[in-house]
């Protein structure tokens, strides 16, 4: 008889820039595990067994590295379950709330038994396996909304050659950043956008497998298999 138990551990965490302010970049924690244990036994000098018992478990998230404000407290009601900024793009700054609450979270785990059995001039092995994944995925993009404002012919203060950058004369180009801030301040939005539902998916998935082979020995130099 011989018994192995094995237990491997990972953790970590990302962090991606997505822009200037820290708030918003996407961070993304990881774990994993994953567990064995292996019982080989020999019943007679010709029949040999092994059982594998195994799991393993995969999490990882991702998120704003800020994702607990409250936008309703400052009167600022989309409608969203989620707490976390919206996504909010104004052409020309940087924009905030860009990852959505996601991640996905899978379980696997599964009993493999392998058999040898040498029989005269016929070494036969077989054996089978279970295995059961249960995988929880969520994307819940656009959960907190989103809005885009930019300037459009459409604004009042489309064609006012007035709007130009600091510093600048107005023999420049019209900053028509600026002017997509003032459509934001006047609350002229572009394009918004709001996913409301359960955007989280289960999934079981269940496999059965087995096998048999013999390797037949039929003369010193020949084997079949």
């Amino acid at each position: 008889n011989n018994l192995s138990v094995h237990w491997y551990i990972g953790e970590g965490n990302q962090t991606g820039p997505g822009g200037n302010l820290k708030e918003y970049y996407e961070v993304a924690p990881m774990h994993v595990q994953n567990y064995s244990t292996v019982y080989n036994h020999t019943f007679t000098p010709t029949l040999t067994n092994q059982l594998l018992l195994g799991a393993s478990d995969f999490l990882q998230r991702f998120h704003d590295y800020v994702h607990n404000q409250d936008p309703t407290s400052v009167g600022f009601v989309t409608g969203s379950a989620f707490p976390g900024a919206p996504n909010i793009t104004i052409t020309g700054f940087d924009g905030i709330g860009p990852n959505p609450p996601s991640g996905l979270n899978s379980t696997t785990g599964h009993v493999t038994d392998n058999a040898a059995w040498t029989v005269g001039k016929h070494q036969v092995r077989f054996g089978g396996e279970y295995r059961r994944v249960h995988t929880d995925e969520f994307n819940f993009g656009s959960s907190r909304g989103s809005l885009t404002t930019q300037s459009a012919t459409t604004d009042p203060w489309y064609s006012d050659t007035t709007v130009i950058p600091t510093g600048q004369t107005s023999s420049v180009s019209v900053d028509s950043n600026a002017k997509a801030l003032a459509d934001f301040l006047a609350g002229r939005i572009y394009s918004s956008g709001i996913t409301l539902g359960n955007q989280e998916r289960l999934v079981l998935l269940n496999t059965v497998s087995a096998f048999v082979s013999d390797t037949w020995k039929l003369t010193p130099k020949l084997e079949i298999n």
